[in-house]
């Protein structure tokens, strides 16, 4: 049986609407998700998903200025830098 930790290790949540430190940059917060997992190829890892995610050219961007969608893309990304076992999409009708 896993413990808690380890669970939380194994999954990642993407809330409806994600909240992030606004003065921090989209590269900090992935940069901070990556010490916090533990991430040991972090850069790659964010260089990828901010590709595939459109973000690249908002890496530098504080997240209080992203738009709503840039946001949830954000999160998104910042979810799946450890590469989870299981994604949770929180969607709110």
């Amino acid at each position: 049986m896993a413990s808690p930790i380890d669970a939380k290790m194994r999954s990642a949540y993407v809330p409806d609407d994600p909240h992030f430190f606004g003065e921090l940059t989209v590269e900090q917060h992935l940069r901070f998700i990556a010490s916090v997992y533990q991430v040991s190829d972090a850069e790659a890892r964010a260089d990828e998903l901010l590709e595939r995610f459109e973000l690249t050219r908002k890496r530098q961007a504080p997240a209080g200025s992203l738009s709503r969608g840039m946001r949830q893309k954000l999160a998104i990304c910042c979810a799946l830098l450890h590469q989870p076992v299981a994604l949770l999409l929180d969607e709110l009708p």
